[in-house]
């Protein structure tokens, strides 16, 4: 349970055992106590003001945070479920060879759109013209000798 939900569920328990005290003190269904000269009726509607803004703040966190929750399924749900980042494996190519010399890196999504199935390259169907060949970017794609792309196993 979330601790916004806890604080709005406390808060309307205090509510209502505030109002429920200062209700019966005021049907003269019980006499009201006094503790250092203060009624405990006038404790009871300020006990009760704390607990409404307690329930109110704890619902309305509740609700910002399922609603953020909800957006954030949504966004992932848009992803392919099948197709899993690779894990690149990088190694220093020294003698001996250590054991702990290989370290891993999760790579970041591509800034390059999956192809779509239809797509010339994945129909089969390649078209005439090639597009032009650029030259490779750092950090967009290029990796150096010493590194190796192995599948991602989750």
């Amino acid at each position: 349970m979330r601790r916004s939900t806890v604080a709005a569920v406390f808060g309307g328990a205090v509510t209502v055992a505030a109002g429920a005290w200062y209700a019966l003190v005021n049907w003269d269904i019980v006499t009201d106590k006094h503790v250092a000269g203060v009624a405990l009726s006038r404790v009871a509607l300020g006990a009760a003001a704390v607990g409404i803004v307690l329930l109110v703040g704890g619902l309305l966190l509740t609700w910002r945070q399922r609603k953020a929750e909800a957006a954030y399924e949504d966004v992932d749900d848009e992803e392919p479920e099948e197709y899993v980042w690779p894990t690149i494996v990088v190694r220093r190519h020294g003698r001996p060879r250590q054991r702990s010399s290989a370290r891993i890196v999760t790579v970041p999504p591509s800034t390059w759109p999956v192809p779509s199935p239809r797509h010339p390259s994945m129909t089969g169907t390649e078209s005439t013209t090639l597009p032009e060949p650029r030259p490779p970017a750092v950090g967009d794609g290029w990796l150096p000798d010493n590194v190796q792309r192995l599948p991602f196993r989750g």
